[in-house]
This record gives structure tokens, C-alpha cells and sequence, in this order.
């Protein structure tokens, strides 16, 4: 078999991309806020980018920067500036993934922190008052849409991410939830498994099946908002 790219980097004498970003700081993260809100003012760089190619207004992408849950990194180890997706929460602290392509998901790499330790959108969580409704996607972008819809979501970063059962029980204890993932064989496996994970390590949640049923096989939230917009944002509400 072949050895992964970092082990062929390390037997070259070259560093991972990881090791030449360095620490993420405070400050860093402070400054990608900064950078986010110049990229989507200017309407030059991957997150305006982003927001086109999904279709998301400007405006709300303003307020995720600003509520602390998505940034842009301007740094001399990356070719071209990178979205950030910002993650914090009690138990991990701070998190960052960074999107090295503001067309797909594939191109991504963990900063500072895990996929285990974190959803996606956790800082825009609000205490439960024991009847709270929140929408569990699979994935940055889908969480994204769904909250522009004005629908409480948050994002597992991966399908066959299991969260760390601290961030579960912190996150999801006292709600209705619902899990919204991909409509292949991979979500529909994974949401299965996770509906039990949520079950064995949150406190008086109660889990809503039958989320998404009715979306194309193979398409996701992102790829229904791109095709029918209105119509599909719709549907979502009604979902909830």
C-alpha cells in the first residue's frame, strides 16, 4: 500500500500544510472574522465565491461571520485565500476547518481541533426550554441553508462522524430533534446510527424521524436549495 501524503512529505523533508499554518490563535481567529466580512463587502474572494455557487444571500453570510461561526484565512502557506469554518464550545474550546475550495467540500483540512469535538453552527445554539426544535445535516453548507430558512440547524461535519458523546449531550439534551442527512444509501445508514447516538447520550431529547423523505435519492439540502430554491425552502419548513 501506499504511505498517506503527510508520511511522503515527512520522508521528503517537507512540511504538512498544518505544520506551516502554525498555531491558530485567538488572534487569527479574530482576524479571519475580519477578512470574511472585507471578502463578502468587496465581493472578491472564495466566500463570495461560495455564497454564489450556493446560492445564499450575502447578507446572511454576513451574519454567520459575525456570530462567529464562519471566517476567510489570508496565509502565505495557502495558494489562494481559505473559508474558515469557526467552531467553539465549552467542552473543546475553539475549532477550525478551513475550505481550501470554495466549490467543494472535498478539498478540507482540520486546523485546530477535530470533527468528533464539534458541530458545525454550535455558537448559534440557544439554551432549551425542553420543546426546542433543531435539524441535525450532514455537513457545513447543508446547516448553512437550513438556517437561512430560519430553521434551527446544526452540522455534523461528516457522515460517519459519531460526535464525542460530551458535545452531544451539551448541545442536544432537552430538544426535538430531527436528523436531515444525504438521501443515499451512506445518510441513510448513517442516520440510523447517529439517531441511536443522540438517544444514548443526550438527556430528554426526543429524536423525529422521517426528516427528508421525500428529496430526490443521490441529492442533498444543498443540491434541492440550487435546483428549485423557493419552492424547496418551502418544503423544508413545512419538514420542521
Amino acid at each position: 500500500c501506499r504511505p498517506d501524503a503527510d508520511v511522503m512529505n515527512k520522508r521528503k523533508g517537507n512540511r504538512t500544510l498544518r505544520e506551516r499554518l502554525g498555531e491558530c490563535t485567538p488572534l487569527m481567529i479574530s482576524e479571519m472574522k475580519t477578512w470574511g466580512l472585507s471578502d463578502l463587502e468587496e465581493n472578491d474572494g472564495p466566500l463570495t465565491e461560495f455564497c454564489e455557487h450556493k446560492r445564499i444571500p450575502k447578507e446572511f453570510m454576513v451574519n454567520m461571520v459575525k456570530a462567529g461561526v464562519v471566517g476567510v484565512l489570508h496565509h502565505p502557506a495557502l495558494k489562494t485565500p481559505a473559508i474558515a469554518w469557526i467552531f467553539d464550545n465549552p467542552h473543546f474550546g475553539i475549532g477550525c476547518k478551513l475550505r481550501l475550495n470554495p466549490y467543494s467540500s472535498r478539498m478540507t483540512i482540520w486546523w485546530k481541533g477535530r470533527s468528533q469535538e464539534h458541530f458545525f453552527g454550535e455558537q448559534l445554539l440557544q439554551p432549551s426550554s425542553g420543546d426546542s426544535q433543531l435539524m441535525i445535516a450532514e455537513g457545513e453548507s447543508d446547516a448553512l441553508v437550513l438556517n437561512f430558512f430560519g430553521i434551527p440547524a446544526v452540522g455534523v461535519t461528516g457522515a460517519t462522524v459519531m460526535p464525542d458523546p460530551k458535545i452531544t449531550h451539551y448541545a442536544l439534551s432537552h430538544r426535538v430533534v430531527g436528523v436531515w442527512y444525504d438521501a443515499d444509501d451512506a445518510g441513510r445508514e448513517s442516520t440510523v446510527k447517529i439517531q441511536k447516538h443522540i438517544a444514548d447520550h443526550s438527556s430528554g431529547v426526543k429524536i423525529v424521524e422521517g426528516i427528508g423523505s421525500k428529496i430526490p435519492d443521490g441529492m442533498d439540502i444543498g443540491d434541492c436549495y440550487e435546483k428549485w430554491e423557493e419552492r424547496f425552502s418551502k418544503y423544508a419548513v413545512s419538514e420542521l
